[in-house]
């Protein structure tokens, strides 16, 4: 199943103060991180993505710079230092995070371990697999 399909079918929450492409250039700036195409499109189609006990982090137009998806990155870059060329994406427990790379490549950071892990998804099919788990 697509993510797109996944959305049409459940009740799944996104936003509706939504960036542009110019924002998102600009968000990518801030954070020192190029932003890949899925990820692009997440964030200008939908914004943020939650369903049941699952929320992706996002950026909305009010927010911008002070919304999840930035404010977590820049928090994970300062005191995660091998971080700094992932883009945070979800907080899955006390100390792991979804991060997702230029490429929209999902991996799981545990910063008790300070190790990162791919999780042989790609960003859409891992929103899919986490709200597919959601309870």
């Amino acid at each position: 199943m697509t993510l797109e399909e996944f959305i049409q079918k459940n009740d799944v929450e996104s936003s509706k103060m939504l960036i542009d492409e110019e924002d998102l250039i600009m968000m990518s700036k801030y954070i020192g991180v190029k932003f890949g195409t899925k990820i692009k499109d997440y964030v200008t189609k939908y914004g943020y993505l939650a369903y049941k006990n699952i929320e992706f982090y996002g950026i909305n137009n009010r927010q911008m710079e002070k919304s999840d998806m930035i404010s977590q990155s820049v928090y994970i870059h300062k005191y995660f230092p091998k971080t700094k060329n992932y883009i945070a994406f979800e907080h899955n427990g006390e100390d792991s995070y979804a991060i997702v790379d230029s490429e929209d490549k999902v991996y799981i950071y545990n910063a008790d371990t300070d190790q990162i892990e791919y999780t042989g998804k790609d960003l859409n099919g891992y929103c899919v697999f986490r709200f597919e788990k959601a309870s």
